[in-house]
């Protein structure tokens, strides 16, 4: 039988890559063409253009009734009514500040852009000759997913397969033969609006010019004399290596530098959503908690229990399921050597609650003042309106409630949803500022001590306030889904000890080989694989993927959250848990040394740093087999991540991968 093989170029690790300059890009104001000039090396541009689009019309900077530069730099526009001040602050990054200088009405501002256009870019090459990282603005399935695209090609994961997605809150441009790169980023302090990168094309098959446009979603109503700022835009631009060096370490270092929160310890522990669903018990929560301290004692910390508790979604009360009630449950997890925490979806209240009957103006609405109502799996949800001040002071109340219970730790989903509303009691609120100030409102009622998850909601609303952010969609024992999130998990690998923590989701191992159960999962309709779907389709994983999710999230250096029913796994899936919580812990941001290359999405290569070396994983997300070629430094001892076994080195090493493999070498100085 014969295979066909992918190859990936030699990876070289011999010697350190030294950085290429990095340089930050000034805007300038052109008076006489009253237009905005780009200065970033290779991405210069001219004829660029600022537009405020309100309820009123749009304001257009070619139209203003005044420019200005100031004397620290800033530029000044003035409309009738409206007047926009560009600035740059200390990082030189680019901020807006607008404000509603009409004294006698308000100004619902939709959306500010600033573009150049495709034939602005006088020195840059038609759109084939580049690639762009793309970021969703979550990790949840309505966003898309991020990735690296060739500029002028759709791709199967983009939204609505279109040629130029959206990209939220960052973004890089490469020339593919010359590495030249721009970078555009977003950075706190946050502004009330959400930050999108958007590629513009010339001709409509997208194989022409291009050019670039930064939109603000602000959504926002501005009173008389009152103001919003955007979140500072990062410019900066250079050479980069294939793993995007030496930008993305430029943005990363810019935004640590810039986040008031201290770095916890990632968490670890066990969560009951992915074996029990919404049909989680008492007794299957005791049954994990003791089986966890059996097996892996003080390697884990959290006992969470996920969806099923409660009454109904937005009563988070203990249900029949939990005759004890919470304080109760939180009590048992102590005394076992645990801290408990708990999962809520703080927005989402059931349409079947007196709570929803008898409080209708708590609740978000569409544009044409009907209640904004969402079928999930748990039936109809309307979602409070976190600007009512009656709402804020209910989620108050269930979150002291749930602290005063014992909880430590606090997963808060579905947070996103409410970006599908038109309307709130307080119109002023921009949408960034929406989910902000719910996770500021549950932060201030946990305090700073206690563990906060941020589960799918935007980055921009939330970088700051949480202790952890998920990087992944929800995972399932299927390769399709192992799949989608080591692609997603190693796209965000710079978020780890940046942002705070990443959250790859579970490490779950459940397969035929692993697990002694029956029904591995509850009764479903067996799907075959999809060219552009992954949910709960194909088969169920296997021992060997399992091992790859579970290298995969060991090398991002994130959160460790178990969520197989423990007692029901066989010694093949105990030991590769226990084995990813023994290994060598990785100790800084990790690397994908091949994020930018066409193979990267399904051979991506990572580096991971440990105490005295690093860890290196090569992986084979394809239905192909691969080879990988690596050199490594002299002198090194090598030895198996999963084995143990010392790993002969010669000077250029070919790894052989089948389809749905991985290898992790833990690579260490010949001094150790």
């Amino acid at each position: 039988m014969s295979f066909l093989h992918h190859q990936s170029s030699v990876l070289d690790f011999q010697d350190e890559v030294s950085g290429f300059p990095v340089c930050s890009a000034q805007m300038v104001f052109d008076p006489g063409e009253k237009s905005l000039i780009l200065q970033a090396g290779h991405y210069s541009a001219k004829g660029g253009s600022l537009t405020i689009r309100t309820q009123a019309g749009s304001f257009v900077l070619g139209h203003a009734g005044r420019c200005e530069t100031m004397q620290d730099d800033s530029l000044r526009i003035d409309w009738h009514g409206l007047q926009a001040i560009l600035r740059w602050d200390k990082d030189q990054c680019l901020l807006i500040e607008l404000t509603n200088t009409d004294i006698n009405r308000a100004l619902d501002v939709q959306q500010i852009e600033l573009t150049f256009p495709p034939e602005s870019w006088a020195q840059c090459d038609t759109a084939p000759a580049y690639r762009q990282w793309i970021h969703s603005r979550d990790a949840t399935l309505d966003t898309g997913r991020s990735g690296v695209k060739q500029l002028s090609d759709p791709v199967d994961w983009s939204m609505n397969k279109t040629i130029n997605p959206p990209s939220y809150m960052y973004t890089l441009y490469q020339h593919e033969s010359t590495g030249h790169a721009l970078f555009l980023g977003a950075l706190p302090p946050w502004g009330s609006s959400f930050t999108i990168f958007q590629t513009t094309h010339q001709e409509p098959h997208g194989h022409g010019a291009w050019g670039i446009e930064i939109h603000y979603e602000a959504q926002q109503q501005l009173l008389p004399g009152k103001s919003l700022l955007t979140s500072p835009v990062m410019m900066q631009y250079g050479q980069v290596t294939d793993d995007a060096q030496p930008l993305i370490n430029t943005y990363a270092d810019m935004m640590k530098k810039r986040l008031p929160r201290k770095q916890k310890p990632r968490a670890t522990g066990w969560n009951s959503w992915d074996y029990y669903l919404g049909a989680i018990q008492r007794k299957d929560m005791d049954e994990n908690t003791r089986v966890a301290c059996k097996l892996f004692g003080d390697r884990l910390k959290y006992i969470t229990i996920d969806e099923g508790y409660e009454c109904m979604w937005g009563v988070w009360e203990a249900n029949w399921k939990f005759p004890e009630g919470l304080a109760d449950y939180c009590k048992f997890v102590k005394s076992q050597g645990y801290t408990p925490g708990i999962w809520t979806a703080p927005l989402m209240v059931n349409a079947y609650t007196p709570l929803y009957r008898e409080n209708p103006d708590w609740f978000i609405s569409n544009s044409d003042g009907s209640p904004l109502w969402m079928s999930l799996s748990y039936g109809s949800m309307a979602q409070l309106d976190i600007t009512h001040p009656q709402v804020r002071e209910h989620l108050r109340g269930i979150y002291k409630r749930l602290v005063a219970d014992g909880f430590e730790y606090f997963k808060c989903d579905f947070t996103q949803l409410c970006l599908n509303g038109k309307k709130f009691h307080d119109p002023t609120v921009g949408r960034a500022d929406l989910i902000r100030k719910t996770f500021e409102l549950i932060r201030e009622c946990i305090g700073d001590e206690r563990y906060l998850l941020s589960c799918l909601a935007p980055y921009e609303s939330v970088i700051g306030i949480a202790d952890a952010h998920r990087t992944t969609n929800d995972i399932h024992n299927y390769w399709s889904h192992v799949r989608n999130n080591v692609i997603n998990m190693f796209q965000r690998l710079w978020m780890q000890n940046t942002i705070g923590n990443t959250d790859p989701d579970f490490v779950i191992v459940r397969s035929a080989q692993t697990s002694d159960d029956k029904q591995l999962n509850r009764r479903g309709v067996s799907k075959p694989l999809s060219v552009d779907g992954f949910w709960l389709m194909g088969p169920e994983m296997t021992l060997e993927q399992a091992k790859v999710l579970a290298l995969a999230v060991h090398l991002s250096g994130g959160d460790m959250i178990l969520s197989d029913a423990l007692a029901k796994l066989n010694e093949k899936g105990i030991d590769i848990l226990r084995h990813v919580l023994d290994a060598p812990r990785v100790t800084d941001r990790a690397n994908c040394v091949n994020l930018l290359c066409p193979s990267g999405e399904l051979m991506p290569v990572v580096q991971s740093p440990i105490d005295g070396g690093y860890i290196l994983g090569l992986f084979n997300l394809d239905d192909h087999a691969c080879v990988h070629r690596v050199k490594l430094e002299a002198g090194v001892i090598v030895t198996d991540f999963w084995k143990g076994e010392s790993v002969d080195v010669v000077e250029e090493m070919t790894i052989d991968l089948p389809p749905r493999s991985a290898i992790g070498l833990v690579v260490h100085s010949g001094a150790k």
